[in-house]
């Protein structure tokens, strides 16, 4: 909890305190000319605050919706770095399975089997503040009147049935798209020229090591591919626009679609490697693996995500929109269909346990 201020200036002295009245960290300051007056003002926000969020309680009975109302209630007690972080990861945890409904239909087995899915995904320490959370968002529905079953008393696993990173673990298409929208609308503010890489991965499911060797010749925006090892690589409308929004903008240096008509201009003029710094330097595969974890880790995402990570997700969303196992081992440089086949069999069966 803050500390109430002293305050003095040239009129005087006067005491302050900065309430946090919403989950994104938004802050209201309140004054007094004695710590008693800040107090009774710190006192009646809450009240004020309190009063809100009864009227902000669920429409109807749904697990998220009441994890999110949970959320609410603790705004002001949870830093709200730490809040954010964890309403990323429960919603990533929670949305997309059985549980996601009526929380009065949800039975004491169901969380029992929830939380051994969970230490097959998320690290300790998550799997921990999901409980939490968990625990906490079924005493409030019970609190409001709800009729729900008591899982206080439901084991959590313990560190040594916890996997300790996901490395086996391939995103679903609704996690691949979070994590690609996040770096894009973050515009790369952060990360820089690791974040672009990032992005281009995220695109085309490209390995770190190999889209560090794109050279801007190897871009055609024209006919929407890539050169990679001496073979076209398609690119998706996405990535073309995306792409072409860096070039305008110069942040990546690149044939227009328009010089990708003209002979005359090409590899003479753009022989320099698509990622590189201000200093000419392509980023190491290592610090690539930094963003990555950074940002996964600031969206409550699982832990040991990495380019394989990605480059299957990005498998599995071109299967989904109907691209041939045949189309992709040829795309990605594999001898045998096996390799995709195995990725497809994996990532059914991983939906089955998770």
């Amino acid at each position: 909890m803050r500390k109430i201020r002293k305050v003095t200036t040239g009129s005087g002295t006067y005491f302050v305190y900065d309430l946090v009245v919403d989950s994104s960290g938004k802050r209201k300051r309140v004054y007094g000319k004695s710590i008693d007056e800040v107090k009774k003002k710190i006192e009646a926000a809450e009240q004020e605050r309190k009063h809100s969020l009864s009227y902000q309680k669920p429409n109807n009975t749904n697990l998220r919706e009441y994890i999110m109302f949970y959320f609410k209630s603790v705004v002001g007690t949870i830093h709200a770095t730490r809040l954010n972080r964890l309403i990323n990861i429960v919603d990533n945890a929670v949305s997309r399975t059985p549980l996601n409904r009526d929380v009065q239909s949800i039975t004491r087995e169901e969380i029992a089997e929830f939380y051994v899915k969970l230490s097959h995904k998320y690290s300790f320490k998550d799997v921990i503040d999901i409980i939490d959370v968990l625990r906490k968002t079924f005493a409030l529905a019970a609190e409001s009147g709800l009729e729900v079953v008591d899982i206080s008393d439901i084991a959590s696993p313990q560190k040594e049935d916890v996997i300790p990173y996901a490395s086996g673990y391939i995103m679903a298409e609704k996690e691949l798209v979070q994590l690609r929208n996040y770096c894009i609308q973050e515009n790369c503010v952060m990360y820089g020229i690791n974040e672009l890489v990032l992005i281009f991965c995220l695109f085309t499911g490209l390995r770190f090591q190999k889209a560090k060797t794109i050279h801007s010749y190897d871009v055609n925006l024209e006919k929407k591919i890539i050169v990679v090892d001496d073979k076209p690589f398609p690119l998706t409308e996405e990535c073309c626009q995306w792409l072409e929004q860096m070039r305008e903008s110069k942040i990546l240096e690149m044939p227009s679609a328009q010089e990708c008509t003209d002979s005359s201009i090409g590899i003479t003029r753009y022989t320099n490697l698509l990622f590189v710094n201000k200093l000419g330097n392509s980023p190491t595969v290592n610090s690539l693996k930094g963003t990555l974890t950074a940002i996964t880790n600031r969206l409550g995402m699982p832990l040991g995500i990495i380019s394989k990570t990605i480059h299957q997700a990005v498998i599995i969303s071109e299967l989904e929109k109907g691209v041939s196992e045949k189309e992709l081992a040829k795309r990605y440089g594999y001898k045998t269909e096996r390799t995709i086949s195995n990725i497809r069999a994996a990532y059914i069966l991983q939906n089955k346990f998770l």
